[in-house]
């Protein structure tokens, strides 16, 4: 714009990308065999059953022959091709033997294990399904598209001789959609579309540089720095339950998602430098505030059902009888139509957090040239980051009533040593050492070495993922397999299948005409297979996960050093040969600091019923159904009721948790 003073540059780029992304995984592989049963009563037809492996086939066939085990063929085989079916199209076509079903007619979209509906049109308010899905129905191609801009603005001016100012400037805007998500070791391929994900970004950047020339032997640099990200990353089918099948399909939304984060970084950096004799000094800092406003994460707040595999013999054990074959697993595809899953995994409470940094560093540098032929850089790099403290929050347990007010929880941290929120590290000195030698001064063989220290920055998603995975903010509900029958204590089947009735109305009894171990203050939603994010049922039998730093949390820290020998042979050819060393030190990593103490099992146990465990079991006082083998921790008996202790007859406790939690008065 000025002739020699004033320079404008200024662009625009975008990047258009439209392709189709597929969905290849062969949900039917395996399933190709299939047996014929006679007529199971009077009036059944003879029936073909397929969608089973043909190891099943065979084994069903091998029951058949022999009229003492053929009713277990029958069971085994209403079980694999019902669930084959169930799995693949949301209909089994076999006709019912009996109850729950009225017999002789077709089992249709019902699981097979407790006659309740399959949940196979639930939709949200954009008509997507966000239940059950049969795996035939999966969308095998979709769409896939990425909209990039880059804008970029700059200006140089030379204000006098002696000072030169920069300025830069940069939006890029992006979306970009079908993305194939990894985060549960998914093969590419194996994603359904509502697995799929959507992010858009947002990137602001601007950059102030101003160069000054104070003196013939004094110059400095003083640089201003503005970014700001915006990021959305959400699922395709934000409303729908996960479902993993192993080695199949991973359906419904992404389990990270939805990921909503704005962060905005100020810079400010200085350096200096001064020539003084045979020595360069350059002296230097900066200062940053990164802040995260608000950040929302919502961890397993669609809820998710594993399926990996069934044993055969896990629904009808007489299959594992003495002298009977082995049977074959149940496939994770016909464990998935059987709704029996591994187990369900929800998150519920408060997705948002708040998290904020300010990083600073001061360095002090010298290039000292000793000789013609030798010079010797030496220096000291201090790194400080002003980490947010992160207070811990009460939490209320509402199946068990139990309140941990925030004094509670930071003395439960205490005592394992972990906090929420990054540590301040305030040792971080780095010396930094140099070489140059020219051996003959001629510039032909030169030999250089360097050492130094380099600290490294903690990523802030350590602080945030402490501070909201804390079981408190946010909880995350674990349940296992169990039985469908909703009086039995809440688990991962009920869940999947429709069967859970919460202890919400006059007369209800646990285990009795409803399900225990669920608050009643709980909103299980019929037909979306989960429950309500914001209203938590309870810790279950397996207490949730939290990610806590642990208090003696330091920066890593990297040891370098390098030699390098160079020679040159000719003008235009040279040898060099080096070594180089890196020697890392306190990288992060998890570590368990809650790990199961068999020592204080069985103090537990001993003051339970006054005498040492007999077996391994016995010592983790497995919860059951009153009476029974293993009435320990009744699981039948409503919150509040005493019982007898099965073990230390006239000792009468108190149901605090059914299955889970009882005191002695």
């Amino acid at each position: 714009m000025v002739k020699d003073r004033t320079f404008i540059f200024a662009s625009f780029e975008q990047r258009q990308r439209h392709e189709s992304g597929f969905f290849t995984s062969n949900v039917a592989q395996g399933l190709t065999g299939s047996v014929t049963l006679p007529p199971l009563a009077a009036g059944f037809p003879s029936q073909t059953l397929r969608n089973i492996t043909p190891a099943q086939a065979a084994y069903i066939n091998g029951l058949l022959a022999n009229s003492a085990t053929a009713p277990l063929g029958i069971a085994y085989a209403y079980l694999a091709s019902g669930g084959g079916n169930t799995a693949l199209t949301g209909f089994n076509p076999l006709l019912a033997t009996g109850a729950p079903f009225t017999p002789g007619t077709v089992i249709g979209s019902r699981f097979f294990l407790s006659g309740a509906p399959i949940p196979l049109s639930t939709a949200n308010s954009q008509g997507q399904l966000i239940a059950f899905r049969p795996l035939q129905s999966l969308q095998t191609v979709f769409p896939v598209t990425d909209k990039t801009t880059f804008n970029s603005f700059r200006l140089d001016h030379l204000i006098t001789k002696k000072h030169q100012l920069s300025f830069r400037f940069g939006y890029n805007p992006s979306t970009t959609t079908g993305i194939q998500v990894e985060s549960q070791n998914q093969s590419l391929g194996q994603n359904d579309f509502s697995r799929t994900g959507i992010q858009r970004l947002k990137d602001y950047s601007a950059v102030v540089t101003l160069a000054s020339t104070l003196s013939s032997k004094t110059v400095n640099e003083f640089r201003f720095n503005f970014g700001e990200r915006r990021a959305l990353f959400k699922s395709q089918n934000g409303d729908a339950v996960a479902f993993n099948i192993s080695g199949t399909a991973f359906i419904g939304r992404e389990l990270f998602s939805p990921v909503i984060r704005t962060e905005t970084r100020y810079e400010w950096t200085d350096n200096i430098n001064i020539l003084v004799g045979n020595h360069t000094f350059k002296f230097g800092g900066d200062y940053a505030s990164v802040n995260i406003p608000s950040a929302v994460f919502e961890l397993n707040f669609a809820g998710l059902f594993n399926f990996g595999g069934l044993g055969g013999c896990t629904l009808v054990v007489q299959l594992c009888s003495p002298g009977l074959p082995t049977p074959p697993d149940f496939t994770p595809v016909q464990q998935y139509g059987l709704g029996f899953p591994i187990n369900f995994i929800q998150g519920y409470g408060n997705p948002v957090s708040r998290i904020s940094n300010k990083p600073m560093a001061w360095f002090a540098q010298d290039s000292w040239k000793i000789r013609r032929n030798v010079t010797f850089n030496y220096g000291v790099r201090y790194d400080y980051e002003l980490t947010q403290q992160v207070a811990p929050v009460g939490f209320r347990d509402p199946l068990s009533g139990i309140n941990l007010s925030a004094s509670d929880i930071l003395a439960a941290q205490d005592a394992v040593n972990v906090q929420q929120g990054l540590p301040r590290d305030r040792n971080n000195f780095a010396p930094r050492l140099g070489l140059a030698w020219d051996i003959k001064g001629d510039a032909k063989t030169v030999v250089r070495a360097a050492a130094g220290m380099f600290y490294d920055h903690p990523l802030l998603a350590i602080a945030f993922n402490s501070d909201i995975a804390d079981a408190a903010q946010q909880q995350q509900g674990i349940l296992t397999p169990g039985s469908p029958d909703p009086r039995s204590l809440v688990n991962a089947v009920q869940v999947f299948q429709g069967t859970v009735v919460v202890c919400n109305f006059a007369g209800a009894i646990p285990g009795v005409n409803c399900t225990p171990g669920v608050a009643s203050s709980a909103q299980y939603q019929t037909g979306r297979q989960r429950f309500n994010d914001q209203t938590f049922p309870g810790f279950g039998p397996v207490l949730p996960f939290t990610v806590p730093v642990n208090k003696d949390f330091v920066y890593a820290y990297a040891n370098q050093a390098n030699l390098t020998i160079e020679r040159q042979l000719t003008k235009d050819m040279s040898i060099s040969a080096g070594y180089l060393f890196v020697g890392a030190h306190h990288l992060p990593h998890p570590l368990d600091v809650n790990a199961p103490r068999t020592d204080l099992q069985i103090q537990n146990f001993q003051r339970y019923a006054n005498r040492l465990p007999t077996t391994t079991t016995e010592a983790l006082l497995v919860g059951g159904s009153c009476p029974g083998p293993t009435c320990f921790f009744p699981s039948n008996i409503a919150a509040g009721a005493t019982f007898t202790n099965p073990l230390l007859p006239g000792d009468t406790l108190v149901n605090i948790v059914p299955g889970m939690i009882v005191l002695s008065p």
